[in-house]
């Protein structure tokens, strides 16, 4: 009979360390999130773009960051790169209730 237990292939020690770093990036992303959220509403735009590429960077398909750049970018005046990233934000999740309110709003200043 084979040995069940290899400690080559778990390692309770690895597993908590691997959880850890998953954990301070969730972190990390979560807290630039906020942050950018607190630049939009001090109408610091730029910034806000800034914080949220560098969480895009680090998790592209993040639908919070998509939706706070959006805004970001909409009150900014960027409507191209605002359409841009509500569609990305439909393909991935058409239902996406914010991406729908943001489209919506983002057609009322282009008509306006």
């Amino acid at each position: 009979m084979e040995n069940i237990y290899n400690p080559d292939q778990f390692s309770i020690e690895r597993e908590i360390i691997d959880t850890s770093k998953d954990f301070i990036w969730q972190l990390k992303i979560r807290e630039n999130i906020v942050k950018a959220g607190i630049l939009i509403n001090c109408a610091e735009f730029e910034r806000a773009i800034i914080v949220l590429n560098e969480v895009l960077t680090e998790d592209e398909e993040n639908i919070d960051a998509l939706n706070d750049i959006t805004v970001a970018y909409i009150l900014n005046g960027n409507y191209s790169y605002a359409s841009n990233t509500i569609n990305k934000v439909l393909a991935a999740n058409p239902g996406n209730e914010i991406a729908q309110d943001n489209l919506a709003y983002l057609k009322s200043r282009i008509s306006d």
